[in-house]
């Protein structure tokens, strides 16, 4: 008799620690500790400097962009975040009058580089970056809405129509916004990068590769001030 309660106290301790459960009806075949059980804590994302001064940030953060884009929203796994790269200069324009007095060519917002553009969240050159956009098919075109903020109030947006097609389509708004000053215009053009292939389009659903121009930025506040402005981006992981 002392020999059987012996194994049957055995027999309990086994169960506490094996299956952690206050009943001891089944055995359990699983390793001893259990199973690797999730937390329910999402760990926080890590950084990692590229070589051009940007730090990225993995997916999963649950960041919503605003436009209908929030990552770790697939089900088949966290989405990744919409990233940008963007070089663009804004200065004098043909017609005189830019109120910044600088050639045309002088570099304005320049963020991330074309084969490591940089995630909403991210900075690139000790700058905070924000990345928000929209790139939607509708029929044989597609509506595009796009925006980048570099620092406190550095930025760049624009919106419009694109075809997949060569050359320059109009009817683009662009505006670029600097610390004190924003330049507005509805008559810039866009062309698609003609580098693009199956492989990284120029333009797709959730992506758009493309150069404005904007022969015409007016000073939204002063009149008169009026300047010229060119971007090359690309804007991908975007809402679709």
């Amino acid at each position: 008799m002392r020999r059987a309660a012996s194994r049957t106290r055995g027999a309990l301790a086994l169960c506490v620690v094996v299956t952690a459960a206050p009943a001891c009806g089944n055995q359990s075949t699983e390793p001893p500790g259990g199973p690797i059980r999730d937390s329910g804590i999402t760990p926080a994302p890590r950084d990692a400097t590229t070589d051009s001064g940007s730090s990225r940030r993995e997916a999963g953060s649950g960041h919503d962009t605003g436009l209908g884009q929030e990552a770790g929203s697939n089900p088949d796994g966290p989405a990744p975040l919409a990233d940008a790269y963007v070089t663009s200069t804004l200065g004098m324009s043909a017609m005189g009058g830019c109120g910044l007095n600088q050639p045309s060519d002088t570099p304005f917002v320049n963020i991330g580089t074309e084969g490591d553009p940089v995630p909403n969240g991210g900075s690139f050159m000790g700058s905070s970056v924000s990345v928000v956009c929209q790139v939607s098919a509708t029929g044989t075109s597609y509506n595009v809405n796009a925006q980048v903020g570099y620092g406190p109030q550095t930025g760049f947006n624009f919106s419009g129509t694109l075809s997949n097609i060569s050359g320059a389509q109009p009817n683009f708004t662009a505006q670029f916004t600097s610390a004190h000053i924003s330049y507005n215009e509805p008559d810039c053009t866009v062309t698609l990068n003609p580098g693009g292939n199956a492989m990284n389009p120029s333009i797709t659903s959730g992506r758009v590769w493309a150069t404005v121009d904007c022969p015409a930025l007016t000073n939204m506040t002063t009149s008169g001030d009026v300047c010229a402005g060119q971007a090359t981006f690309i804007f991908q992981n975007c809402a679709d």
